[in-house]
């Protein structure tokens, strides 16, 4: 009865130091976010203004969608995406369908183009956007498991576009993110040696889904999203090309989930 009595105690103390842990892990996490929202300095590792970016996004539109916001310094580029955003003020982003999507597809085949990703590019799909010959989806699959279906890819595919999202949970720092790019970018040149290959950014996810991930006791690396994209962002590629799609952004087109894009974003 002793032993038993001694294991009982042993085993509550037990319970109670994992219960203490698991509140001090929370308590700091509770504490760093009220840094975070109380710190403009701090917010910018966390979260993306999509209004009023920091960095070097060629332009945005304000709310009104007139008013651009313009921070490049490459001004032929600048040019072409200002007039890209005029006709975004006219609304044509909305009509993207009968010749106008014709035409797309026509200028994607005939650079033999193909959109690689997870659930961002199956939104190509869900909103019948493109055609599925032009896109290849990994639903839920991270960099490191994507790469494992690259023998599946056509072989005439000349520029592949990485368009990856929250899918972080792999990773335990920008290195390993940056890794898992690297690998896939050698398995794709083994296979397909004279291929361009283009890595888009992480989009943002809402301050609420970031909030949400960070306090959580199981994150899933949303809250270092924008860590991880300018991780990417600053490191030399030897074989890809990275592009800010962050600009592209409005605060109202995220789902009801906070990290994937409306019918909007992706017209």
């Amino acid at each position: 009865m002793k032993i038993y009595k001694k294991n009982f105690i042993a085993f509550l103390f037990y319970i109670i130091f994992c219960l203490f842990l698991v509140y001090s892990f929370v308590d700091y996490r509770k504490k760093n976010i009220l840094i975070v929202e109380n710190n403009n300095e701090e917010v910018s590792n966390f979260y993306y203004d999509v209004v009023n970016m920091k960095r070097n996004e060629i332009g945005i539109l304000n709310d009104d969608n007139k008013k651009v916001i313009t921070y490049s310094t490459n001004l032929s580029a600048k040019s072409e995406i200002l007039k890209l955003i005029e006709n975004a003020n006219n609304d044509s982003y909305k009509k993207f369908e009968g010749e106008y999507r014709k035409e797309i597809e026509k200028i994607l085949r005939e650079s033999k183009a193909l959109f690689m990703g997870d659930s961002n590019v199956k939104h190509f799909e869900y909103y019948d956007i493109l055609d599925k010959d032009l896109y290849f989806a990994n639903e839920g699959k991270n960099i490191f498991e994507q790469a494992k279906l690259i023998e599946n890819i056509n072989s005439n595919v000349e520029n592949v576009i990485f368009f990856n999202g929250y899918n972080l949970d792999k990773y335990n720092s920008s290195e390993e993110y940056i890794e898992a790019y690297l690998n896939i970018i050698d398995k794709l040149k083994n296979k397909l040696p004279n291929c361009n290959i283009y890595i888009c950014s992480l989009l943002p996810a809402t301050y609420d889904k970031i909030k949400e991930d960070f306090l959580s006791p199981l994150p899933h690396n949303i809250y270092r999203g924008k860590e991880f994209d300018m991780a990417i962002e600053n490191y030399q590629f030897e074989n890809a090309t990275y592009i800010d799609t962050k600009w592209i952004v409005r605060d109202t087109w995220h789902k009801g989930d906070g990290v994937h894009m409306t019918k909007e974003f992706y017209e």
